[in-house]
């Protein structure tokens, strides 16, 4: 299975290019980092493999289906940023995550025990199976993000889109993130990761996706991640961007 993007255009409503002529190519059983300053066109190329956002011109396929179609066909399960979410709607953890099986109930939306169990267990992956009575709004920012890659988790996709996953978590939550996108590559999953923690990159991802308002480059990370192409990119904004190493 893979990610074909085809030169693409995005516009918003206003006129502003959010993406111009990109394309890339994302493969099954790996990782990929999409990496580019803020506004650059991650979460924008996030949300057109999604089909949420229309593309002007150019092509998305998933396995040879269109987005709309991927959707419906369950392949593709999204974990969003801290900032695109109502933290204020009243709603528990265990209904937060159950909402990763809906595709699998019938129209009434009523879960059979095996959803009960996938749930459950998905919880139990990111230590939150304590917390499953919780309001979702009672949490830190920490137990948040690990509540919605629980959800991405029970809902069973072969992509995962994770848009910052590490934003505002300690190490400890970090570190169960790390070892979980681990375990789901080896389920021979797509992966694809957007951070702002660039020393991430080279100790988990198999391939790196550069972006500024268009794919710069792209390849296997031990190519793409160097400090040429990465000032290329990032430019004067790549001291604020967590890179221990040259």
């Amino acid at each position: 299975m893979t990610i074909e993007i085809q030169n693409i255009n995005v516009f918003y409503k206003n006129g502003h290019e959010a993406l111009h002529n990109a394309s890339c190519q994302i493969p099954d059983g790996s990782i990929t980092a999409l990496l580019g300053v803020n506004g650059s066109g991650k979460t924008t190329l996030f949300r057109s493999i999604m089909g949420v956002l229309r593309i002007n011109s150019g092509k998305i396929t998933i396995d040879g289906q269109s987005p709309n179609v991927a959707i419906k066909n369950n392949l593709i399960s999204y974990v969003p940023q801290y900032d695109d979410i109502d933290w204020e709607f009243p709603i528990l953890v265990k209904d937060v995550v159950m909402m990763g099986r809906y595709s699998y109930m019938n129209f009434m939306r009523t879960p059979n025990p095996v959803d009960y169990k996938i749930v459950e267990e998905s919880l139990k992956k990111v230590g939150m199976d304590d917390l499953i009575n919780r309001q979702i709004g009672e949490l830190s920012g920490g137990q948040k993000k690990r509540v919605f890659i629980a959800r991405a988790l029970a809902q069973e996709s072969k992509i995962l889109l994770l848009d910052e996953p590490f934003t505002g978590v300690d190490s400890k939550t970090q570190e169960t993130i790390l070892e979980l996108i681990k375990q789901e590559r080896e389920k021979n999953k797509i992966i694809l990761i957007s951070t702002h923690d660039l020393n991430i990159v080279p100790e988990i991802c198999d391939r790196t996706i550069l972006i500024n308002k268009t794919v710069q480059v792209e390849g296997l990370t031990q190519e793409v991640f160097t400090k040429e192409n990465l000032v290329n990119t990032f430019g004067n904004h790549l001291n604020y961007y967590n890179l221990n190493n040259g």
